[in-house]
């Protein structure tokens, strides 16, 4: 049987709405796929991608992934394959293994492609180790698609990106020693100088002055700011995974904005 590799289109959407039904990787219920015009209106957005295996005239595979061309870098969100095909597994890992050539192709100057199982299950994401994804990180307590057990993200770098963009003009921290070298032999990072002193630091004349930082304690402010950056598309805010900051640290020109979550119970 023939198998074609093929990015989705609008028409597609009630074979994905089927393939949906048919595939045990799905997570839970998945509203969207009950909605054939608010699926279309995703699939058919320029900040995600969706692409279909066909085995004949069936849609067996599903990869999609949400863009953040200004941070660049691609979130996995729905990764589905027909339980009931021979293979099953295999195919998906082939057709990732294909996504991710096309992305790479595709969308400019991209530097990563990732997945949390707060949107791909477990199983999934071992998949995605064997197309050569890394773990870069654990999240212990948080809701997600195995709520049983340990919540992860991996994560996969495209050619020379670590090689050629990684800041490496810094010196380690020693309390994050330990945890950077977890990630350096997940990617097979060169060292990084331990920063011995404690009241060593660089010439301040390498960075500037730090401008006045401010807090701002406004929730509803706050929680509208942080919405904006959702309407975006940022995925920035895909590292606030289990709360919505009530509080925002910034300075006078708004060029720099940490978003805090301030618990008074």
């Amino acid at each position: 049987m023939s198998v074609v590799y093929k990015m989705a289109e609008a028409a597609d959407v009630f074979d994905v709405m089927k393939l949906y039904q048919k595939s045990s990787t799905a997570l839970g219920l998945d509203r969207l796929f009950a909605d054939s015009k608010k699926l279309q209106k995703l699939m058919s957005s320029p900040d995600s991608l969706w692409f279909l295996t066909k085995q004949g005239s069936e849609v067996v595979a599903l990869v999609s992934v949400l863009l953040d061309r200004e941070q660049r870098m691609g979130k996995i969100t729905h990764l589905f394959v027909d339980s009931e095909v021979p293979d099953a597994l295999e195919i998906l890992r082939v057709s990732l293994r294909r996504v991710l050539a096309e992305i790479e192709k595709i969308v400019q100057g991209i530097d990563l492609v990732y997945t949390t199982t707060l949107s791909v299950s477990m199983d999934m994401q071992e998949i995605t180790l064997l197309e050569g994804f890394k773990i870069m990180g654990v999240f212990p307590n948080a809701l997600g698609a195995d709520s049983n057990k340990l919540n992860g993200l991996t994560v996969y770098y495209f050619k020379d990106v670590l090689e050629k963009k990684r800041a490496a003009d810094f010196r380690l921290h020693p309390s994050l020693k330990a945890f950077f070298e977890i990630s350096q032999r997940q990617v097979s990072l060169p060292p990084l100088e331990v920063f011995r002193s404690a009241i060593e630091t660089h010439p301040q004349s390498e960075y500037g002055e730090l401008p006045s930082l401010e807090i701002i304690q406004a929730p509803a402010f706050v929680e509208t700011k942080f919405q904006q950056l959702k309407s975006r598309h940022s995925q920035v805010v895909n590292f606030y995974p289990f709360y919505t900051p009530n509080t925002l640290i910034t300075d006078p020109k708004q060029e720099i904005e940490i978003y805090v979550k301030i618990n008074t119970d």
